[in-house]
């Protein structure tokens, strides 16, 4: 690219900056993707005004990934979405969508595993507009300033091993029950395979044999 120079792009990410990002004064930012084209306008009689903007490569988000900075952590590529293999023919069913209420993506972490990421709600219905506008996307950001994504994503490097086995078909909402129901759900027939957490409450402490 040079200056002045006009150039015509397709198949990209855009999105709206967060004021906690000192890095890019613009309002937006562009991220390119593997099926990103950039082609020069030679001719164009288009003129815009003058504007800047930097490039963030894979290495730069590398090296400043656990310095607590401002710059995004690349996290990886999306295999799948809702089972559907990404390209520029990517369909997603809005009504399934809004019935279940989630998007699930396979994320190809960088030199890692696959992992499963559910969007709920808003989160969804707002990914499936963004996929259906303009581009096939291609990675996803998960922002490190929040408590939950330091928690998940220390627990995950800690625990791949269990992460690569686990392989859940939905994702249900915690629910506290005591001994008794646990007992009797899995007296059930109908049962299904499911992990529990147990916590138990010493009520007492007794001394001797008696």
């Amino acid at each position: 690219m040079k200056a002045g120079g006009i150039y015509k792009l397709n198949s990209f990410f855009g999105y709206n900056n967060k004021t906690l990002y000192r890095v890019a004064e613009p309002s937006f930012t562009i991220t390119f993707s593997s099926t990103s084209v950039l082609s020069d306008l030679e001719d164009s009689l288009v003129c815009f005004p003058e504007d800047r903007f930097r490039f963030h490569g894979y290495e730069e988000f590398d090296a400043a990934c656990d310095l607590r900075g401002d710059l995004y952590d690349y996290v990886g590529h999306i295999k799948l979405v809702n089972g559907q293999v990404l390209s520029d023919s990517l369909v997603l069913d809005d009504v399934e969508i809004a019935s279940s209420r989630r998007v699930l993506l396979h994320v190809q972490t960088h030199d890692g595993p696959v992992m499963k990421l559910y969007l709920w709600d808003k989160a969804a219905s707002n990914f499936s507009a963004l996929a259906l506008s303009s581009m096939t996307p291609s990675h996803v950001f998960l922002d490190t300033d929040v408590q939950a994504t330091q928690d998940y994503l220390t627990w995950m490097n800690t625990n791949l091993a269990v992460a690569n086995r686990v392989d859940a078909d939905i994702v249900t909402k915690t629910e506290t029950v005591t001994i008794g129901e646990l007992f009797s759900y899995m007296k059930q027939e109908d049962a299904k395979v499911a992990w529990f957490e147990c916590i138990a409450t010493i009520g007492d402490v007794a001394h001797g044999s008696s």
